[in-house]
């Protein structure tokens, strides 16, 4: 069961026609969402019906107080530039749509909807290479936790026409399996993207990264941050392999070191006597968040190189 572009553009001849109006493909999962969200008797019924009636504790909902915590994480950037994006949304698409497919869209386009389903999105879309921006509900199933067994990246079967979903480590039979909910947002560096992404997936790494473990740095993560810092001339060879190469591994720590104390920098220690649940939430988040930056940090300066 998927949720992605092929989905809406095979359920009716009206999301065929917003993307020959050029509708981006992100844009046509949300609407095709908030119209099968309002249906009652949509196929996807049962799948949103399990869904929270609610995301109150969702950033979007922070308090200003609550933000000002925030200040300095990426959420904080984040929920400011969904907040735009929701704005610029539904003042352009809105009126676009209204004006030509009312009756098909009436009831749904409202910001309360538009809101709703992007919180769905937020927590639970994944981005998939031959799909694109997409929901899958069977993976739904399976609850969030900060360290997952799951690579939160799934990897498109076309003969079965499925995501298949690894496992980063070894897990014992009738244990939960979890993964982070969120949008998979890296990005690899420079111009030689293609070169790196292959090399990557050649060597099934991941820009993405979980310390669940003790405060050893995985070898994986290493290899990975190889591929992303070597120049062209050297990942371009065919002897090419990221776990044994010695060469720049000074350079990798000393990168890993400067890029996590310019992120304690941003971060500083605050504290606040709003005991309302929004603040104490970014509060806490934003603890944590120093403690995964301090711990990482420790962890590479105990690296003997």
């Amino acid at each position: 069961m998927i949720i992605c572009t092929r989905t809406a553009l095979e359920s009716h001849i009206v999301y065929q026609q917003l993307k020959e109006a050029e509708v981006d493909d992100e844009s046509l999962v949300t609407l095709f969402a908030m119209k099968e969200f309002c249906d009652p008797n949509s196929k996807w019924r049962g799948y949103f019906e399990a869904m929270p009636t609610s995301f109150e504790t969702h950033p979007l909902f922070m308090s200003d107080n609550a933000l000002d915590m925030l200040q300095g994480t990426l959420l904080f950037d984040e929920i400011n530039n969904t907040k735009q994006s929701l704005k610029e949304f539904s003042s352009l698409m809105f009126p676009f749509i209204e004006q030509h497919f009312t009756q098909f869209f009436k009831g749904v386009l409202t910001i309360q909807n538009l809101t709703y389903i992007r919180c769905v999105m937020d927590t639970r879309a994944f981005q998939i290479d031959e799909l694109g921006f997409c929901l899958l509900p069977m993976i739904d199933m399976c609850n969030t936790n900060p360290y997952p067994q799951l690579e939160t990246r799934g990897y498109y079967r076309a003969e079965s026409d499925s995501v298949q979903l690894n496992n980063m480590y070894q897990t014992c039979a009738g244990e939960q399996l979890y993964i982070c909910y969120g949008p998979y947002s890296s990005r690899l560096p420079d111009s030689c993207v293609e070169l790196r992404s292959e090399l990557l997936e050649k060597f099934d790494l991941s820009l993405e990264h979980y310390f669940c473990r003790g405060k050893i740095i995985p070898s994986k993560m290493v290899a990975a941050l190889r591929i992303c810092l070597f120049p062209e001339d050297v990942i371009s060879k065919k002897k090419f392999d990221p776990f044994v190469s010695h060469r720049f591994d000074v350079d990798v720590v000393d990168t890993l070191r400067n890029t996590l104390l310019m992120l304690l920098e941003q971060l500083p220690n605050v504290e606040s006597d709003d005991a309302s649940q929004d603040v104490q939430m970014a509060l806490k988040y934003r603890q944590c968040q120093r403690f995964i930056l301090e711990e990482s940090l420790s962890a590479v300066n105990s690296m003997k190189i």
